[in-house]
């Protein structure tokens, strides 16, 4: 959901129940815990986790700071904040203005993404997402998840901003190096149908029920389709992979809000099989 993430994180005391849901006394005082604490949402109070006393995630104020900073050190546009989970996960997406992108002839927007959870789903990360132009397919990829500090000292701190900008930009050039890889391998029937399989887990089923055979249906008719327009080749493929989480998975209200690809869920997770599964095919 988009967000101007006006809203802080707080940690608090978590009180100690009886079987009845009735708060223990001690000393005429609630009992809390003496390892953990509540992670509070401050505009509604909403409890986004309960995490140990030695928790320490950076506040939504040192978040939007540092997508800020980051915005001015690359150029690269900030687009928005989402978050996911009632605000478990918070997100920032960077439009990349700096380069034009294409793939097999077909213009490509690619996206810088930050983010940080305070349910302990992942520490601060930094990924690319891209959009395939001429179909809207969406990919997500996170490059990698790290311990942040929030240093006071200046240089410290742009040391680690530049070095999450690297971490983008070289984990860009290698999502882009394998697109284009995808395109030079060719693909037969049989290994298309392979691969749907892998991805949607039935490749060790004797057995297909009726639900999870419509969905292979579907994400046959979506490679077939795609490879029609892109070739025979694993980039079709892919695509016909991204078009199914993209299209027939999403709503039409999520296509009509999505900014960038899936990060997270079920979607992502596909898109993650199928990148995996056709990088394995171009790397063995």
């Amino acid at each position: 959901m988009k967000t101007e993430l006006n809203w802080e994180v707080s940690k608090n005391n978590v009180q100690i129940l009886d079987l009845n849901g009735s708060p223990l006394i001690s000393d005429g005082k609630p009992l809390v815990s003496t390892k953990h604490n509540a992670i509070i949402r401050s505009d509604n109070n909403s409890i986004l986790s309960i995490k140990s006393k030695s928790y320490s995630p950076p506040s939504i104020a040192e978040f939007k700071e540092r997508a800020n900073e980051i915005h001015e050190i690359t150029g690269f546009e900030l687009m928005e904040f989402e978050e996911l989970n009632g605000g478990a996960t918070v997100l920032a997406y960077f439009k990349n203005t700096k380069k034009n992108f294409e793939i097999a002839g077909h213009k490509m927007q690619r996206y810088m993404v930050i983010g940080n959870s305070y349910n302990g789903l992942t520490s601060f990360f930094v990924g690319s997402s891209d959009i395939y132009l001429r179909c809207t397919n969406a990919f997500s990829y996170l490059h990698k998840a790290m311990k942040v500090r929030n240093s006071k000292n200046s240089k410290q701190r742009r040391d680690t901003l530049m070095r999450e900008i690297e971490i983008y930009y070289n984990g860009s050039k290698k999502l882009h190096t394998m697109y284009n890889r995808f395109g030079d391998r060719i693909v037969s029937n049989d290994l298309k149908q392979d691969i749907a399989l892998k991805v949607l887990g039935l490749e060790d089923k004797e057995e297909i029920g009726t639900n999870m055979q419509n969905k292979l249906n579907q994400l046959m008719a979506n490679i077939h389709s795609e490879c029609s327009e892109l070739g025979d080749n694993l980039w079709g493929v892919f695509n016909g992979i991204t078009w199914y989480t993209s299209h027939e998975m999403n709503s039409k209200t999520q296509l009509e809000n999505q900014v960038t690809g899936n990060i997270f869920g079920k979607r992502a997770a596909i898109n993650k099989k199928g990148f995996d599964v056709c990088s394995n095919l171009i790397t063995v």
